[in-house]
Order: structure tokens, then sequence, then C-alpha cells
């Protein structure tokens, strides 16, 4: 093996990246030193193969001759360019309190919208032209990039309200439930552990009582505050067909082929049967083409992609009872999961409970969960209070 390599370097023919690998040595040559270097190494009692071709030669020897693709590839080229001359997308971001549909309104006022012609808009006057049309957007910058239309906004905010002693607020109850503990850091405390509470239900009064020398009684009001923690009950209720579809595999596949132009494909064959009843794999083809086009700005994506549908034949079964209960206990749990998630809920007791429908099974969850409780609210003075009283 040494002998072939230093037979190669000694003729002249350059090795790149060379490397041995399980017994072999690996290396790049030039393709118009392949034959010299085959001879060569026989010459030596080596064997020399072709592991894998790339470059302009490759692509000349295999596709040189077929004009009808050099033809398509120049066409392709020239569409790349001329799709490149156009908006084609939109990007915006920024916005909060205006939909990307009222911008694109707002743009296309000025001839910016999708399909328009790149050249012919001065972006810096049409910026400048909304910002004075809409005070509400207090910076605004527009580019393209691409066939892509960059619009970054900064909406002009209010100042945040200040929730001061001056602004009273009650401390409610947003849901139904069992008062577990209660904390209270501003206010006054208006239930206690054990107490049943209804969503509205005030859980921390922002009216302070104080009581004077002369016996009389005087009002302070704050912002109710504190952490108000209860055990609450819910209920989940999903239902489980008892119907479905076994698929079985036929054993033929058919193919279509689509070409992928950046976020669009277009089918260039498709097999003209039915093909509901089918699982679909996808694959790219000429991945190295797709990226070398990739990499050069403003063009977009392009490749092939084959779509492989493996056909079955549909066979209808019913789920048994048992397997309908395991399905529908899986589906409960995982939104319960979900909710205790949300309501940062500690689980203290739950049940389930199936009953038989025509179309299969519903099930029911029931939950207790502890949870943090409260949410602001109008505050209700003593007056208001006596009378309801």
């Amino acid at each position: 093996m040494i002998r072939c390599v230093n037979l190669l370097l000694g003729r002249g023919i350059e090795l790149k990246d060379l490397r041995r690998e399980e017994g072999d040595v690996l290396a790049w040559i030039s393709t118009g030193d392949v034959e010299k270097a085959a001879s060569y190494a026989k010459k030596s009692g080596c064997h020399l193969k072709i592991l894998r071709e790339k470059g302009a030669p490759y692509w000349k020897k295999h596709y040189g001759n077929r004009y009808g693709f050099l033809v398509g590839l120049i066409l392709l080229c020239v569409g790349i360019f001329f799709w490149n001359g156009f908006i084609w997308n939109i990007d915006i971001r920024g916005n909060k309190t205006h939909s990307d549909l009222e911008v694109r309104s707002r743009l296309a006022e000025y001839g910016l919208t999708e399909g328009t012609w790149k050249e012919g808009h001065d972006l810096e006057k049409i910026k400048n032209s909304l910002l004075l049309e809409y005070p509400e957007w207090s910076w605004m910058s527009l580019s393209i990039q691409g066939t892509t239309l960059q619009v970054r906004l900064t909406e002009g905010t209010p100042p945040p309200a200040m929730n001061e002693e001056g602004d009273p607020r009650d401390w409610v109850a947003d849901r139904d439930g069992i008062i577990y503990s209660i904390v209270t850091t501003r206010g006054t405390p208006m239930v206690r552990a054990g107490d049943v509470v209804r969503k509205g239900d005030v859980l921390i009064s922002g009216t302070l009582t104080i009581p004077m020398e002369d016996g009389s009684t005087q009002y302070r009001y704050t912002e109710a505050a504190g952490e108000v923690y209860a055990l609450c009950s819910q209920e989940i209720s999903l239902s489980q067909g008892k119907d479905y579809i076994e698929k079985d595999y036929t054993g033929e596949t058919v193919h279509e082929l689509l070409l992928q132009w950046g976020d669009s494909r277009i089918s260039l064959y498709k097999p003209f049967r039915d093909l509901e009843y089918a699982d679909i794999i996808e694959e790219p083809l000429g991945r190295e083409f797709s990226d070398f086009l990739g990499e050069i700005p403003g063009i977009p994506r392009i490749g092939l992609i084959r779509r492989t549908y493996v056909l079955y034949e549909p066979i209808r079964k019913t789920y048994s009872e048992d397997q309908m209960k395991v399905l529908l206990g899986t589906a409960l749990q995982k939104e319960r999961d979900r909710i205790l998630e949300e309501e940062s809920g500690v689980l203290t007791e739950e049940s389930i409970e199936y009953r038989g429908t025509e179309e299969g099974m519903e099930g029911t969850l029931s939950m207790k969960m502890m949870i943090e409780m409260g949410e602001e609210g109008i505050l209700t003075p003593p007056e208001a209070q006596e009378e309801e009283s």
C-alpha cells in the first residue's frame, strides 16, 4: 500500500485528504489523473476504486450529452433570477396591537404587496410617510432581503398603571373552592381556612377599618394583596369511538416527483390512481446541488423531492370495552397533566367513570387540586357591604 502511494506521488499525481481507514487508503484525486492512477496502482499490486465523484467534470460526464437537461437547467437559472426580482413574502415583526393583516393593508397603500417588483420603491420615503400617518408606530424599518420584505415595528406604549394605595381594590375568588390557607400582606382578610367560596367572593378586602378614640370608625382604602390557596374541583369529559381502521399493507408502492421552490411545491409527476389509503414517505434528491443553490444570496431554496406512497387496504375493526377504557384513561390523564401544569396546581384526589354510548364510550375524570386562587376585583365600600348584609 505504501509502495502504491509513493509511486503515485512520484509520478506527479496529487493526493488530497490522504488518510487510512480499515486497511484501505482514501484520497481525492483529479478526474484527469484517474486512468493514470489506476494503471500505476495495478503495477504496484493494488486496486483503485472510485467511491464518490463530484465537481464540474462529474456533471459533464453524466449530464453533458443531455441537451434537454442543460437547456432546462439554463431556463431554471433564468427563472430563478427573474423570480428573485419580485417580493414574494412580507415578514412583519414587532406588531402587538395591530394585526399582520392591518399592517399589510397599510403597506399596500404605498404599493408594497406580495408579487410586486422589487425595484422602484423608495423604502425610506415610504417608512417616513407611514410614521407620520400612523403616530401609534414610534419606530419602523423597511428592508428587502432576497424576495422577502422585512418590516420591523415598535409601537408606542402607554405608561404602566400605578397601583398605589390611592388605587384601591379587592382580591376576589376567580373560581369556586374551599380555602386551605390565606396570608394577607395588604388589606383585611374576609375568609379563613375551611370556608367555601364562590367565584366573585371577596377574599381580601381593600378596606381597612380604623376605630377612633371617640368610638367612631374611619376607613382607609388600599390595594388588597396576599396569597390564598384553595382546594378546587374540576371535571374532564372525553369520548372514544368504538370503530377504527387497521392498515393491511399490500406491498405496492408508487412514487411522485415534486419541485421544491422556497416554501412552495410543484408536482412534476403524479400517479393517476386513488392514493387515499397510503402512508407517505418523502426524501430529497440532488441534495448537493440544492445546497449549492441555497448558498447563493437571494435565491430561494430549490430541490427535487421524491414522495413514496405505501399502499394499504383499510380493514374496519371495533375496539373492545377494555381497549376503549385504556385509550380514554390515557387521554384523560394527558388532559389532567396539562391543566395541572397551566394552573401550577397539586393533585390531591382523582377518579374516573366510564359509560357506554352508541358511538363507543365516554369517560369523565373528576379531580381535586390545590392551587393559588384570586384575581383583582372592584372595591366594595363599607356602605355597600352594610346594604348587602
